[in-house]
């Protein structure tokens, strides 16, 4: 007979939750694939959406395709026995496309950034690292002890697929017809063959990769400029620009109507906690090698968010 720990279980729901009603009190993240979803965010302290990809632990490697999504194997230990839908000879779509702004930092040319705020960014950089070592990086570690990675890529694929309609909405304000029809065509696919979303039929059709747009991505395809770089606690580095666009992309994240208001803090924790599983140890190299990790993370964010809004 299987025995289950559950005081153990009910340790990392309550920390779960309890993260949800910290990390979800303001604006949003997405966890919407834009800039550090939650998972980035804080992960990288001074560190989000995401999500719909540094180094990967654990065997789960990095996809080489080069959009920097993550192409994620079953982890060596985790031995526990799949449900039958999640069993080994499930085809290779059930997969995770989520980026993330800190697998792109080797890659990056950086140059010379104006930090008006650098005294408040810096201190807030601390902030979230230290909510991130004694809170985010423990609770993540137990969740990615308990469910195998399977499951964990099955509730990515999910939450991606539910943004969906948000980056819908961004290629359309960006006049990207195409990334538009991809999306649409996506959102359908996995929705209904991927069943809920939770597998990812699209991914074995190339012109269906998910465009990663966000509202703060449409207001700089519309020339507004990105305004003083800023570390909000909690949520991670962000711009004026990209802070009224996170706000925007909360409003549109399906989540947000979910009540009670409990329960959507939850779920928003929980699809960060699900996507920080798969990136532990990435924010630690980071700040391992560089000599100041806080302009690092800064240079990294702002560089990767200029980058997206010139494609």
């Amino acid at each position: 007979m299987i025995r289950v720990n559950t005081p153990a279980i009910a340790v990392l729901i309550f920390l779960t939750a309890a993260a949800g009603l910290v990390f979800s009190g303001c604006a949003h993240q997405q966890s919407n694939p834009r800039q550090p979803d939650m998972t980035s965010t804080v992960a990288a302290p001074g560190s989000p959406e995401d999500p719909n990809n540094a180094p990967v632990t654990d065997g789960e490697d990095t996809d080489a395709a080069g959009t920097g999504d993550i192409a994620l194997a079953a982890d060596d230990g985790d031995a526990t026995e799949n449900p039958d839908w999640l069993d080994e000879d499930e085809p290779d779509w059930l997969d995770e496309d989520e980026p993330d702004w800190l697998d792109d930092t080797d890659d990056m040319q950086f140059t010379a950034t104006s930090d008006p705020l650098s005294g408040f960014n810096r201190a807030m950089y601390h902030v979230n690292d230290f909510l991130y070592e004694g809170i985010l990086s423990p609770v993540a570690d137990a969740y990615r002890a308990l469910f195998p990675s399977k499951i964990r890529i099955g509730v990515s694929n999910f939450f991606t697929n539910l943004t969906g309609p948000l980056r819908f909405v961004n290629c359309l304000l960006q006049g990207k017809g195409e990334a538009a029809d991809a999306e649409f065509v996506r959102f359908f696919m996995n929705s209904t063959v991927g069943v809920l979303g939770f597998g990812n039929p699209a991914k074995e059709f190339p012109e269906l990769s998910p465009s990663n747009e966000d509202l703060g991505q449409t207001f700089g395809s519309w020339g507004v400029g990105e305004g003083v770089f800023i570390i909000w606690p909690v949520l991670g580095p962000s711009t004026l620009r990209d802070t009224v666009g996170m706000i925007g992309d909360r409003f549109m994240h399906p989540v947000s109507y979910v009540n009670p208001s409990e329960v959507s803090y939850g779920l928003s924790a929980y699809e960060r906690i699900n996507g920080l599983s798969f990136r532990l140890g990435d924010y630690e190299s980071l700040k391992a090698a560089a000599i100041d990790p806080y302009e690092a993370i800064r240079d990294a964010y702002l560089q990767y968010r200029r980058i997206n809004v010139e494609k």
